[in-house]
């Protein structure tokens, strides 16, 4: 048991140093906060301004480190660009709709912040929100008021509305467009299941909506993106176009070294999770 861990670490370490993430850090002044707003942006180390790169945005709380590691070792999605914009929700436990100072973060993020990478990095137009808790809340309010600015839609561990009764068909009055929509629902409070439950139930039927929803009754409320993620990544990707076409005069080789990502990474967890 011993070695195989030794060995998994050190194959891990090898691969997250030849399929690591670069971080760039920013701090941009918004106009509708009026208030300087820091932003996380990871890269990958061979970023390239000849690819253009899906990206995925979190919201309110940050595993943007973990969602770059994850996808950089996961043979079947493309290379992404992962985002994290530190803002401020705006809603509560009571209500859908976002406060006043939730409406203007949210006017950051549709009116800079989506412009913003968009200009300063080679980015395609499948764009991810992604959100665990009240980001899941913040998640499914872009879904109701403007799916069109996302092309995929990951809630994790959705909170529960107390106060009223959630209206399921604004959910997709304004969809025009196919989506997908991941639900992880967690070992969590009976609200909270009952809630993402009769959300999958009542969206499951949309003619707009690939969705699906994975339920991990091992993981408590805060750490389902933790288990839910590569399965959620996974779906979100289905059909995507990975690989790029070999370039002219690239020989096989680097062809293989540029377009291959890690397949190692489900070998040497198979072998350590067998010895557990």
């Amino acid at each position: 048991m011993k070695k195989v861990f030794i060995v998994a670490s050190v194959l891990l370490l090898f691969l997250q140093t030849s399929y690591g993430q670069s971080l760039v850090t920013r701090n941009t002044f918004s106009i509708k906060v009026r208030d300087s707003i820091p932003i996380k942006i990871w890269l990958l180390k061979n970023y390239s301004n000849s690819k253009q790169y899906p990206v995925v945005y979190e919201f309110v709380y940050d595993h943007t480190n973990y969602i770059a590691a994850t996808a950089s070792n996961i043979w079947d999605i493309p290379e992404i660009i992962v985002v994290f914009a530190q803002i401020k929700p705006g809603n509560d436990y009571s209500s859908p709709n976002l406060s006043q100072i939730g409406q203007e973060y949210y006017a950051f993020v549709k009116e800079e912040l989506l412009p913003y990478i968009s200009k300063e990095y080679s980015v395609n137009n499948f764009r991810i929100a992604a959100g665990l808790s009240q980001g899941a809340d913040y998640v499914n309010y872009i879904l109701r008021n403007d799916p069109s600015l996302f092309k995929s839609y990951l809630i994790f561990s959705t909170e529960y509305p107390i106060d009223y009764k959630p209206n399921f068909s604004l959910y997709t009055a304004k969809i025009k467009d196919s989506l997908s929509y991941y639900i992880a629902v967690a070992n969590d409070t009976k609200e909270r299941i009952d809630f993402a439950n009769q959300l999958f139930d009542s969206l499951k039927t949309s003619p707009y909506l690939n969705i699906k929803k994975q339920s991990f009754a091992t993981s408590a409320h805060s750490y389902s993106i933790l288990y839910a993620l590569p399965e959620a990544m996974l779906f979100v990707f289905e059909g995507y176009n990975r690989i790029r076409p070999r370039l002219f005069n690239e020989s096989l080789l680097s062809y293989y070294k540029a377009t291959k990502k890690n397949t190692a990474i489900s070998i040497i967890t198979a072998l350590f999770l067998k010895h557990y």
